[in-house]
């Protein structure tokens, strides 16, 4: 009574495959940094609903618990091959390309396939389809939640990466871009969801590790983010260059 029955619905089906998809570990992919990852990622995503009321927090916290199923499927058909994959990418944003180059797909279309075989609902579906390109959904309300399962990963790599200037950039950018929030508002965000990831992770009874304060994370990455917000400006006056010899 006092969760509401969504929530507990949520809950039941993450641990149920949490407990399950952890049974299965390979040597090459590293399962502790990809679930490590998906807390980071839900918490995010269920702290930005919450903020931004833009749709249901526990929906957006299990579409994004469960996004990038897809790698475990790949884990257990590719085996060792994949976890080298996986090791190539700097950063999450870097694995679908190549992927689609190594095998021909990415684990977002995996995890499509696998969602759909299980018959889970497009609110969950449909986000694991295209949390990497939530442009190419056309359904508005689908567009939305996938939108922020997107913002709710680059959100975990912030934590997660070895460099997080660029994600935490990417992160400002989308939020000023899609909800209006300005640079104070999201740093704000990252450190709540950096506090809360905490208590969630405990609760699956995952170990994320020693998780940096986002203060700190971000104080490492202030030499980066200049450097990417001078070359943003340059780009930025380029275009307006070419496009006054356009006309």
């Amino acid at each position: 009574m006092i969760l509401g029955l969504q929530s507990v619905k949520t809950l039941v089906l993450g641990f149920s495959l949490v407990t399950n998809l952890s049974k299965n570990k390979s040597k090459g992919f590293q399962h502790v940094s990809y679930w490590r990852r998906s807390i980071y990622a839900a918490t995010a995503a269920r702290s930005l609903a919450a903020k931004l009321g833009v749709v249901h927090a526990e929906e957006a916290f299990l579409a994004t618990l469960l996004k990038d199923i897809g790698m475990l499927v790949l884990d257990q058909v590719v085996e060792s091959d994949y976890g080298d994959l996986c090791a190539k990418a700097k950063s999450h944003a870097d694995l679908p390309a190549l992927e689609q180059a190594a095998l021909g797909m990415t684990h977002a279309e995996v995890g499509s396939m696998l969602a759909q075989q299980w018959k889970l609902p497009p609110l969950l579906t449909v986000p694991i389809a295209h949390h990497h390109d939530p442009e190419n959904v056309t359904d508005v309300s689908l567009r939305k939640t996938t939108e922020l399962v997107q913002i709710g990963g680059r959100c975990a790599d912030v934590f997660v990466d070895e460099e997080a200037a660029p994600a935490i950039a990417d992160v400002r950018k989308l939020l000023a871009d899609r909800y209006k929030l300005g640079e104070v508002d999201a740093d704000a965000l990252l450190a709540d969801i950096g506090n809360r990831t905490r208590e969630v992770a405990s609760l699956f009874e995952i170990n994320i590790g020693s998780s940096s304060e986002y203060e700190s994370i971000l104080k490492r990455a202030n030499e980066a983010l200049v450097d990417i917000t001078l070359q943003s400006q340059m780009q930025a006056t380029k275009l307006e260059q070419q496009n006054r010899q356009l006309k």
